[in-house]
């Protein structure tokens, strides 16, 4: 015969499991406890596969290649099932409590109770007073390697990281979408209504001439600069009173052009509709020529008082 079936069926009384052979090799076995297990005469669990994977005491499912690896806290509250190989695991350790992800029976990553996803870490951190949720990244202070590190590998239409607000709008200068500190203060905000909080003076723009071409003296600006209004106003959506002092684009356009960009700013990713947005950078240096040109106007005034 190729199996075998051995069992306590003959004398129902007696305390022994059942057992599936093959090839004489016990393949499967019942034993006294309903314990089920696959490739282990000894199973501690209701379904074991492979071998014994962890000590004893769990009342779990185990699903692995017969290892005797143990992920940490396995057997506190073992209520679910875990699956792993030597080199990799998943693991509930709780009904109610985390699934652990282990690579060369290290824990690498975790989905805790409350939902947060912690990669590097098996707590929700609190660094100088920042508490975080939902995806919490830590380094495991590897000096010199990014956190995280995101790569597109399309070759073209390439987009980064989007940050949406789905169920509310708060625009307005209190609520934070991207909050960076350090040990001892916060360095770099960006609110929700899109300012940005940050130390200027450290601010840098790529200027190096070796990466620009067509290099030419600009034209005049004074002119132009002093036909652009400059206002108070409130967007339509913001949710706070405090006026802000710029410019319209559409105010611009009619003078300046360059200074505006036509074709980048959609109101949701699919509109065709593109508002006008000004290049606060070149607006900022028209600004600077513009003082340029008034300084000669009055150099060349004082030279004719003078003279």
């Amino acid at each position: 015969m190729s199996g075998t079936i051995l069992a306590s069926t003959i004398n129902p009384g007696a305390a022994s499991a059942l057992t599936l052979q093959s090839a004489n090799t016990t393949a499967l076995t019942i034993d006294t406890s309903q314990n089920v297990g696959i490739g282990t005469s000894s199973p501690t669990t209701k379904l074991q596969v492979a071998g014994v994977i962890y000590s004893s005491g769990s009342n779990g499912i185990a699903v692995g290649d017969g290892t005797s690896f143990t992920p940490s806290g396995l057997n506190s509250i073992p209520n679910y099932g875990f699956g792993y190989t030597t080199t990799g695991a998943i693991t509930s350790i709780s009904g109610f409590g985390a699934i652990n992800f282990y690579t060369n029976q290290v824990e690498r990553m975790r989905v805790d109770q409350n939902g947060n996803l912690l990669v590097g870490t098996t707590s929700v951190p609190s660094p100088g007073g920042v508490s975080g949720q939902g995806i919490i990244a830590n380094n495991a202070a590897n000096n010199g390697a990014w956190v995280g590190t995101f790569q597109s590998a399309g070759s073209s239409n390439n987009r980064g990281v989007a940050i949406s607000y789905s169920a509310a709008t708060p625009n307005d200068g209190f609520n934070e979408a991207i909050y960076f500190r350090d040990s001892t203060a916060a360095r770099f905000i960006v609110k929700s209504n899109g300012g940005i909080n940050n130390y200027s003076a450290n601010n840098t723009n790529l200027s190096d001439e070796r990466l620009k071409k067509d290099i030419q003296p600009a034209g005049l600006y004074l002119d132009k600069i002093c036909a652009i209004p400059v206002k108070t106003f409130l967007y339509k959506d913001q949710t706070d009173e405090e006026l802000n002092l710029g410019v319209i684009a559409q105010d611009v356009l009619a003078v300046a052009p360059e200074l505006v960009d036509q074709n980048g700013w959609p109101q949701t990713e699919n509109d065709s509709t593109q508002y006008l947005s000004i290049y606060q950078t070149d607006l900022q240096y028209a600004l600077m020529k513009a003082l340029q040109e008034l300084s000669a106007e009055v150099t060349a005034l004082k030279a004719k008082v003078g003279a």
